[in-house]
């Protein structure tokens, strides 16, 4: 089975993109990437250390990163492009299976994990963390038939109820996992392909009791549509970082630094808001 590898070196403005092929014959292109020299190489998996570079492995998601053609793009894909220049160069390597990427990383094929589906409430003692790179927030909409009260609202109230939750994200796979361990007698947590804004109108309407959403979108829905209340006192601020293993702490200490100067010059704050997230300084 092969492995995409993609390496990002700094200073440069040209890319190059080398796929093996027949008798070791190798078609190379040229494209720019903002700044960065982008190698990509399809190669079998290399087990153990690599000491040239400092391997970052990406999930794959909308979110994360993604990649079309001989470009790269996503959330972690920028912050990366923000790290400055250290004695090794920078691969990314995508990976499809989060469990992969955590493999792969305890086994020392990769020096860093940078994915939205890790927060502070996964800490183990398997790796360590980087201090919080950004956080998101979500919150619990529900129906409020015409003429009825607002009443106040606890995680108790869940008790025996439907939750509808968009599955297709990163976090809101994390926060399932989280809620599904709140011991809630007989909560329901319902996964769908319908969109937030979807599954926000059908809140609307009544077709839905109750559904977990980003609080941006929420906020900006519920001033719109009638019949919607944001509960904000079942709301859920997950805190996410980056996860090196054992042994790499002078890594994480330097990441940290980088990290807490990048959000004092605003720049990290810039591209963290850009994709719906929170700073976390």
């Amino acid at each position: 089975m092969s492995n995409r590898y993609i390496q990002v070196n700094k200073g440069g403005r040209n890319a190059h993109l080398r796929l093996p092929i027949l008798l070791g014959v190798a078609l190379v292109l040229l494209f720019g990437f903002g700044g960065y020299k982008l190698f990509t190489l399809l190669s079998e998996k290399k087990a153990g250390a690599d000491d040239e570079n400092i391997r970052i492995g990406v999930v794959l998601s909308p979110q994360d990163i993604s990649i079309k053609g001989d470009s790269l793009s996503g959330l972690q894909v920028e912050l990366i492009k923000l790290l400055p220049k250290m004695d090794k160069d920078y691969k990314i390597v995508p990976y499809t299976s989060h469990a992969e990427s955590l493999d792969d990383l305890k086994s020392n094929r990769l020096d860093i994990l940078a994915t939205s589906y890790l927060t502070m409430l996964d800490s183990s003692e398997d790796f360590i963390y980087t201090r919080p790179v950004y956080s998101s927030s979500y919150v619990l909409m529900r129906h409020i038939p015409d003429g009825d009260n607002i009443s106040p609202f606890t995680l108790d109230s869940l008790r025996g109820k439907e939750i509808s939750v968009p599955s297709g994200f990163p976090a809101m796979e994390v926060l399932i996992s989280h809620l599904s361990q709140e011991s809630i007698p007989d909560l329901q947590i319902r996964q769908t392909e319908e969109s937030q804004e979807k599954l926000i109108r059908s809140v609307s309407e009544g077709v839905l009791a109750y559904v977990i959403c980003e609080k941006n979108i929420a906020g900006s829905y519920a001033a719109k549509l009638p019949n919607l209340v944001i509960d904000t006192d079942v709301s859920f601020l997950l805190k996410h970082t980056w996860v090196l293993n054992i042994g790499q702490e002078k890594l994480k200490a330097n990441l940290d630094s980088v990290i807490s100067l990048a959000y004092t010059k605003g720049t990290w704050t810039e591209v963290v808001q850009r994709y719906g997230m929170l700073p976390t300084l």
